[in-house]
């Protein structure tokens, strides 16, 4: 079994978005998602046990920092909680990123998408495809 969603640990994903997931059964698409996802977790970089450590310290003055915005209309609770939000995703960026120009980065995410060949898409059904009681003038 599969379960995708969409839900994250941002602020909008916390607070305010309506978030949804999926759960797979079929053999065949869990194992695609299963290597989508270990595919994609190679993309990533190791992040050093020390910095770990410091990331579950933000982690842990996140949720105590929200918990104090939740209880408490305080400005400056509000303030500190969203500083330390915008910063901690940050600091894993610059990890991800580390030694690598934009380009790079760009290229890695390309050459990720393309490994599988061509996709799909399904869109709504084009002009042409509509009935129509004729050209269009």
């Amino acid at each position: 079994m599969a379960i995708v969603t969409s839900g994250n640990l941002t602020e909008p994903g916390l607070c305010r978005n309506v978030e949804y997931g999926v759960a797979l059964t079929d053999e065949g698409i869990v194992k695609q998602v299963t290597s989508d996802f270990q595919s994609f977790a190679s993309q990533g970089a190791k992040v050093p046990v020390s910095q770990a450590a410091a990331l579950a310290t933000d982690m842990e003055e996140l949720k105590m920092l929200h918990r104090r915005v939740q209880a408490s209309v305080n400005d400056h609770a509000q303030r500190a909680f969203e500083e330390k939000l915008k910063s901690t995703p940050l600091r894993l960026l610059r990890y991800r990123a580390r030694g690598k120009t934009t380009h790079a980065i760009f290229s890695d995410a390309i050459r990720f998408l393309l490994a599988r060949g061509p996709l799909p898409t399904k869109g709504p059904p084009s002009i042409s495809s509509v009935a129509s009681p004729g050209p269009l003038r």
